[in-house]
């Protein structure tokens, strides 16, 4: 049954977009290959898997690639699992200390320093380890698991970059994408968020449902109804949940016990308190991309050139599910 092969990394803020397909075993439509962010573009180069989900420095990167335009791994703000640790003033910082597992977060953190605090820092790329790091450097920068649980020290400051960005530029920032070549159809990428929308984002289509569920103006109601009924991505959902979009009452709950029942299998894998794993996932992260969030991830770039960052910029054609080749 199986029709496509992507590549992602195996981390948590990932889990939300292939966790269906990775529960599904061998009946599902998309095989899952976990790898670490460095032998992803290795896999998709040899034609082992169709997409790959990987940093937007990545996708900015390289010419000719695709990418989903839909979905993706963003924040509104803070992020939570990356921050920059200074053991200085933030104007005094002179060497920082890279996370080896991340180009895209090292970048942004060289951004915020130029852009917010004037200086421009000598990177050294080290193991995650902050007592180890800001022995070496000024500053710090971790992510992921390490990046959200290490405590800060006395006498050290923290940042997190997702917020600085926000603050920054007034905008929300990419941290991946699903990217890939011929092999990242109309198809597939209408499965991967198909696959997103019926996890990640029935939090924001359930508001929605509560709205229209409450609200008085029958006008207005059947305005909404209608405009959810023709949204493709809604339709993919009610077809994941069998739940027709005329039952709101049972497309809201359908979704809010999808959600509990993904997050529960989440939680089985990941060493997080449980209230903070639901809130990360719901709330922190965002899944859902729009012309908001391309036009971020632009900003993103025309920084990393400006900066001398990347030589220059390689925007994705974007993949809509509509698309027609």
């Amino acid at each position: 049954m199986t029709q496509f092969r992507v590549g992602s990394v195996p981390y948590v803020n990932a889990a939300p977009l292939i966790h269906d397909f990775l529960s599904a075993g061998e009946v599902s439509p998309v095989s899952v290959i976990l790898d670490v962010p460095s032998r992803l573009p290795e896999r998709l180069a040899a034609g082992e898997v169709d997409a790959i989900l990987v940093s937007s420095i990545f996708a900015l990167s390289q010419p000719g690639l695709r990418a989903v335009a839909e979905v993706g791994i963003a924040s509104e703000g803070a992020v939570e699992s990356v921050r920059m640790f200074s053991r200085v003033p933030w104007t005094e910082v002179r060497t920082l200390a890279t996370d080896t597992s991340s180009m895209t977060s090292n970048a942004l953190a060289q951004i915020i320093l130029i852009e917010r605090f004037g200086v421009h820092a000598e990177c050294i790329p080290l193991p995650p380890d902050l007592p180890s790091m800001l022995a070496q450097a000024d500053a710090a920068v971790l992510i992921g698991d390490v990046g959200m649980m290490t405590p800060v020290p006395e006498g050290v400051q923290a940042l997190d970059l997702g917020e600085a960005w926000r603050d920054l530029t007034g905008l929300p920032f990419v941290w991946a994408l699903w990217v890939g070549q011929d092999g990242l159809t109309p198809d597939l990428a209408a499965t991967l968020e198909a696959a997103s929308l019926s996890s990640a984002l029935g939090a924001e289509v359930t508001h929605t449902l509560e709205e229209l569920r409450t609200m008085d103006d029958p006008q207005q109601r059947q305005r909404i109804e209608d405009q959810l009924a023709s949204e493709p991505e809604l339709v993919a959902l009610t077809e994941v949940l069998g739940v027709p979009v005329a039952d709101l009452t049972g497309l809201r709950g359908s979704l809010l016990q999808r959600q509990r029942e993904i997050l529960s299998l989440i939680a089985r894998d990941v060493d997080w308190p449980r209230e903070r794993l639901d809130y990360y996932l719901t709330h922190t992260m965002t899944y859902a991309l729009d012309d908001r969030f391309h036009k971020a991830l632009r900003a993103f770039g025309d920084r990393l050139v400006h900066h001398g960052l990347l030589p220059q910029v390689n925007v994705p054609h974007w993949v809509e599910t509509a698309e027609t080749d």
